[in-house]
């Protein structure tokens, strides 16, 4: 999957990059604290765990809000959609069917 990113040009959002990055530092830091004393405790392996689904809830939020702004955006912009009156095959010559020749 990352030999991908060589040949076609890949577009991340920001946000989305800070945020996994913002989760792994903490998870890094995280399994550092776990492993310091050499002996991993159940509450600390519950804080991993819900460090886990904090990620996965922050994740669906981000999609989320990201699914909402853009449909506001789409249907705060009426000249983009089709009307009534909006012609849908501009060449009044052309049917579906006939052959130019």
């Amino acid at each position: 999957a990352g030999l991908i990113a060589f040949n076609y040009p890949v577009q991340v959002e920001p946000f989305n990059m800070v945020r996994n990055i913002v989760f792994y530092l903490a998870a890094v830091l995280w399994l550092t604290f776990m492993l310091w004393d050499g002996v991993i405790q159940l509450g600390e392996s519950i804080g991993f765990i819900g460090l886990y689904v904090l990620y996965v809830f922050v994740v669906w939020l981000s999609h989320r809000h990201a699914k909402r702004k853009k449909l506001q955006q789409t249907s705060g912009n009426k000249d983009n959609h089709a009307t009534e009156k909006t012609p849908l095959l501009q060449d009044r010559n052309v049917r579906f069917g006939s052959q130019s020749r």
